[in-house]
């Protein structure tokens, strides 16, 4: 199993770049709040990338063309904040964005890929898990204010139908609310597997952060902080059961 991990992080670079109050509160809503502590299983290898999401998404699509984000000026580098606000004292060009690009996004691919890789040559199947989180009211440039407790995100062609129904079986049984593909969609997996490999299965995980932060939901952690973690490690475990009997 591996963990993708994407948006923990709350370091970014060349900081004299930034307008500090936009940067400020867009790290503060838009940051997967420990999520690399969150997400734990004895089996699975995590795969974190170490720099903030509003410096360098590795979650979006490389070329803007391709990534809808990108019209609002938060592709894989941000050019806007919350609310459409200006993130960079200059507008980066396209020479300075392809320098992170290269640098950061391609880098974290590689390592994403690598360790899928060598997964599969141990294992028939490999599991990624998409790990996120998201602020409990909806933010200006989300599509959906719709706001369960968990989030699963799916691919038609790596989800399997089965381990959906039971993680959310799982997480119902617990008393949370599920909701999927809403108010995010869609699962993360290398691009020389995408749609390509079935032996590659995906399932994006999203938590909301009301469950294991103090409000206003950007750092603190709750008193449900260790129950939320316990609660992830138990759905992890479905996940490695249905790797395991993918081996017979």
């Amino acid at each position: 199993m591996i963990l993708h991990i994407p948006h923990a992080s709350t370091k970014t670079w060349d900081t004299d770049k930034f307008i500090e109050e936009t940067k400020r509160e867009a790290i503060d809503k838009l940051t997967d709040w420990y999520t690399d502590e969150l997400f734990y299983h004895e089996f699975a290898t995590p795969v974190v990338f170490p720099w903030s999401r509003v410096f360098c998404d590795v979650e979006r699509f490389r070329n803007n063309e391709d990534e809808s984000m990108s019209k609002l000026g938060m592709g894989v580098v941000y050019r806007k904040g919350l609310d459409g606000k200006n993130l960079l004292k200059d507008v980066t060009t396209l020479e300075a964005e392809e320098k992170i690009k290269s640098s950061f996004y391609d880098r974290h691919h590689r390592k994403f890929s690598v360790a899928v890789n060598r997964s599969l040559g141990l294992f028939p199947v490999v599991f990624v898990v998409d790990c996120h989180s998201f602020y409990p009211t909806k933010l200006a440039h989300e599509e959906s204010s719709d706001r369960p407790d968990f989030c699963i995100g799916t691919d038609d062609f790596h989800t399997p139908v089965e381990v959906v129904d039971e993680v959310k079986a799982y997480l119902e049984g617990l008393g949370f609310t599920v909701s999927i593909n809403s108010p995010f969609k869609g699962t993360m997996v290398p691009l020389i597997h995408l749609h390509k490999n079935e032996d590659v299965k995906s399932i994006m995980i999203e938590v909301n952060r009301k469950l294991y932060l103090k409000a206003p939901y950007i750092g603190e952690k709750n008193d449900n902080f260790e129950s939320i973690q316990n609660v992830l490690t138990g759905l992890l475990e479905i996940i490695s059961e249905y790797e395991i009997s993918k081996e017979t």
